[in-house]
């Protein structure tokens, strides 16, 4: 077993959150798992999806953005505003020239109009290839554990995905078998571009980009639909108001390998992740206050449509 003692605060992930948090604390190092990036690990177990490598699920999907919803985030907080105005990876663009579908946008690279995915070389030399599988917690610092490494850290942020987080949780011996997990989730559906409801929330499709996520298994390099182009705007992905509140075991989610609904009839976006109807994050800091818990399953409200408004805003105030 390799002990290697590290700075005083660490961040454990590499998706949205983590990038996130790394930007705003540049000098922070990063431990996550360093896949071959030509292979997807997919993790599932009923309404939890996860993609296990660099990027996470955004790579995966594609940031889609509430362009309402960050503006009303970035009023709320100048800080945050400045740091999407002025970062120099991404910026936000709108996915459609179309009136209809104006607060709809994407998470673009800052110099050209290709979807932003987040690459290994954007953490430089502070990433640091660590597969997290439990945390012994201590009264003056923590133990994160892999299957080779042992790394000492006084404090550590989760930037990792709702199902791995309960993984570690377990492994941690900090949730047991017959723990509750309750979540709220909804589900997405598609359909034509007509007689759209105002209840829901619309993502515009063109016909190609619906084959080609459904054959390569995610968003093209780059898009942008054009209001005169019929076929640009034809199908919509739609967010509905049917959320349900959903009630497992943690054996029941641990041992299932095997997902509800098809891939992309899954918002993923759960939130209200609660255990033993406290929610996750309260429930980790009667435990410590040297684990801070960023993911979509801490946040309060069910959010209809995109999310990673959501996620950007809550890792660059939760870090």
């Amino acid at each position: 077993m390799i002990v290697v003692v590290v700075s005083n605060y660490l961040i454990i992930g590499s998706g949205l959150s983590a990038f996130t948090c790394f930007l705003k604390k540049a000098n922070t190092k990063v431990l996550a798992s360093i896949y071959d990036n030509k292979k997807t690990k997919i993790e599932k177990s009923y309404k939890f999806y996860e993609c296990n490598k660099i990027g996470g699920n955004t790579n995966i999907w594609g940031g889609i953005i509430d362009i309402n919803k960050l503006n009303k985030l970035k009023i709320k907080n100048k800080k945050f505003s400045s740091f999407i105005e002025n970062n120099f990876f991404f910026k936000i663009s709108k996915i459609s020239s179309s009136s209809k579908f104006k607060h709809v946008g994407l998470i673009n690279e800052k110099n050209t109009n290709k979807i932003f995915r987040i690459k290994k070389k954007f953490y430089d030399s502070k990433l640091i290839d660590f597969n997290l599988i439990k945390i012994i917690i201590k009264k003056k610092f923590l133990i994160l554990k892999s299957e080779k490494k042992s790394i000492y850290a006084k404090k550590i942020n989760l930037c990792v995905g709702n199902l791995g987080l309960l993984k570690i949780l377990y492994n941690s011996k900090i949730l047991n078998n017959d723990d509750i997990i309750t979540f709220k989730d909804g589900n997405i559906k598609y359909g034509l571009n007509f007689n759209l409801k105002r209840e829901n929330y619309y993502v515009p499709m063109s016909p190609f980009q619906v084959i080609r996520t459904l054959i390569f298994g995610k968003t093209i390099t780059t898009y942008k639909y054009d209001e005169k182009n019929f076929l640009d705007n034809l199908i919509v992905q739609i967010y509905g108001n049917n959320i349900k509140t959903y009630r497992y075991k943690v054996s029941d989610i641990l041992n299932n390998r095997r997902a509800s609904n098809l891939r992309f009839f899954i918002s993923n976006h759960l939130t209200n992740l609660a255990i033993n109807h406290m929610p996750v994050d309260k429930f980790i800091k009667k435990k410590t206050k040297k684990i801070i818990i960023n993911c979509g399953g801490v946040m309060k409200k069910y959010i209809i449509g995109p999310v990673s408004q959501n996620i950007i805003y809550n890792s660059f105030i939760n870090c």
